[in-house]
């Protein structure tokens, strides 16, 4: 689609922002585009620039938000969430001034949240 060819998307990502974010999937691609167009994780459609986007737009405080709710990876694959953790909490660490003692209180409960689902 439009989407996929304006920036350079893998055809099932602009497919799957389409989808989540309808008209405001064009903002999430722009993040993409500005160096945040990495997977997070293989086999799964989900962005870096989501993360940035949901930090942005949707008010999201926690990177498990992000993981099951925002982008739902955590609901299709819990290890691939577990996986891309790491990098959720370091781009909102990066995005959002968490100071050392904050990463850690979001890894723990990172390791909570997917350990129950």
């Amino acid at each position: 689609g439009a989407l996929a060819r304006e920036f350079d998307l893998n055809p099932q990502v602009a497919m799957h922002l389409n989808r989540s974010y309808g008209d405001r999937a064009v903002e999430v691609a722009k993040i993409a585009a500005s160096g945040y167009g990495d997977l997070l994780a293989v086999d799964h459609p989900y962005l870096e620039a989501e993360v940035l986007y949901a930090i942005r737009h949707e008010c999201a405080e926690h990177a498990i938000d992000v993981l099951a709710r925002r982008t739902v990876l955590a609901q299709v694959d819990r290890a691939a969430a577990q996986e891309a953790s790491g990098r959720v909490i370091d781009l909102m660490a990066r995005e959002s001034g968490w100071d050392e003692e904050r990463i850690d209180k979001e890894k723990e409960l990172v390791e909570q949240r997917l350990a129950a689902l």
